[in-house]
């Protein structure tokens, strides 16, 4: 079996039980967008050619990715402290969604 075939067996298995959660349909959908970047997020519009300006519009000082835009934004920040499991998850602009998404994951199962 070479790596890609592993990687599509891990990646097949961790879908599956995403969508064994016990979670609204439309919140399962709104994660497989998001790990996927399936989200039109001003990067990923820019990178369709739709727009030019890839700054975010609320803080006005980093491109908006997925990340970005649902984490990393300074405009978050209220949103983000008023969540307990979230102090002390690691996260920055270059992660992938879907491993800042595992890291959530397996912080809801330790607490």
């Amino acid at each position: 079996m070479d790596s890609s075939s592993s990687y599509s067996n891990a990646q097949f298995l961790w879908w599956k039980s995403i969508w064994r959660i016990e979670i609204l349909g439309k919140v399962k959908i709104f994660l497989r967008r998001t790990c996927n970047h399936w989200l039109p997020t001003l990067t990923s519009l820019a990178g369709k050619g739709v727009v030019t300006n890839r700054i975010c519009p609320v803080c006005k000082s980093k491109f908006e990715t997925t990340v970005h835009a649902l984490w990393r934004c300074p405009g978050l920040k209220s949103v983000c402290k008023s969540c307990a499991f979230m102090k002390g998850l690691l996260c920055h602009d270059e992660i992938h969604f879907h491993d800042f998404f595992q890291g959530c994951l397996n912080r809801l199962r330790a607490d």
